[in-house]
């Protein structure tokens, strides 16, 4: 069976695209996945991009329509403790300071053993995380993306 994490940036993508070719290539590649994961954490970044930018009823139908489709994995201990393993390493390794967030999103791939759907260059520093990237996909983001 093959599980893949989605990763914030997916969302971003999926939400913030005009263009129907892309929501068409999002949604094959999702669905390449028989077990589609979603950190907690993602759910955050996502609803507060949203709210902030967009209202409340955007940021709930979006959070919805993500947990209709996804498999919410919380941080817990186990995620906590390797998310700060791994943010440690790549201070070690790189001299760089990887958003907390993007440590425990790593974790989550590491221990869930689910390659990570993202275009984020701090999980790239991760070893571990066997990431598959969306810009490899030939998505760019226009300037400004993150306003969906």
């Amino acid at each position: 069976m093959s599980s893949a994490l989605f990763e914030t940036r997916f969302f971003i993508y999926f939400f913030a695209s005009p263009d129907p070719s892309t929501h068409r290539q999002l949604l094959e590649l999702m669905r390449k996945y028989d077990t589609r994961l979603v950190s907690a954490i993602s759910l955050f970044e996502i609803y507060k991009l949203s709210l902030e930018r967009e209202g409340k009823e955007t940021a709930e139908t979006r959070i919805s329509r993500i947990r209709n489709e996804f498999d919410v994995v919380p941080v817990d201990d186990s995620i906590a403790v390797r998310g700060a393993q791994l943010k440690h390493a790549v201070k070690v390794r790189h001299n760089e300071d990887m958003p907390m967030a993007d440590s425990l999103i790593g974790a989550t791939s590491v221990l869930r053993k689910a390659v990570c759907i993202t275009d984020s260059p701090h999980l790239e520093k991760i070893s571990q995380v066997k990431c598959r990237w969306i810009q490899a996909l030939g998505f760019r983001p226009e300037e400004g993306s993150h306003n969906f």
